[in-house]
């Protein structure tokens, strides 16, 4: 009988030690953790990646600032010759035909 015991009672301790639901809350939590540490790489792959959009996108309105300047820098240059084009000519032509008013009325 007291071999019986020995034996009910080891079977209660490996019972106790190799508890079901123990293993499936470990098994829950690693489980977890791994679909935790896969979304933590998928969002540092998607940071890295805005990142780079960023710095491109910062890159591309530098170029665009310099463009503008440039444009505004010939823009004033076609003015400034246009301007002494106008203030030395003192004849008007006519805008259509472009012919020389002066002579036509003269």
């Amino acid at each position: 009988m007291s071999g019986i015991k020995t034996v009910d009672a080891k079977i209660v301790q490996l019972r106790k030690d190799t508890d079901v639901d123990t293993f499936l809350r470990m098994i829950r939590q690693k489980a977890d953790n791994e679909v935790v540490n896969a979304d933590f790489k998928n969002h540092e792959f998607k940071i890295s990646h805005i990142d780079n959009n960023v710095m491109r996108m910062a890159s591309d309105f530098e170029v665009l600032q310099e463009n503008v300047v440039q444009m505004n820098v010939k823009v004033a240059e076609l003015c400034e010759a246009n301007k002494d084009v106008l203030l030395g000519k003192r004849r008007l032509n006519c805008l259509s035909c472009g012919m020389d008013n002066s002579a036509q009325n003269g």
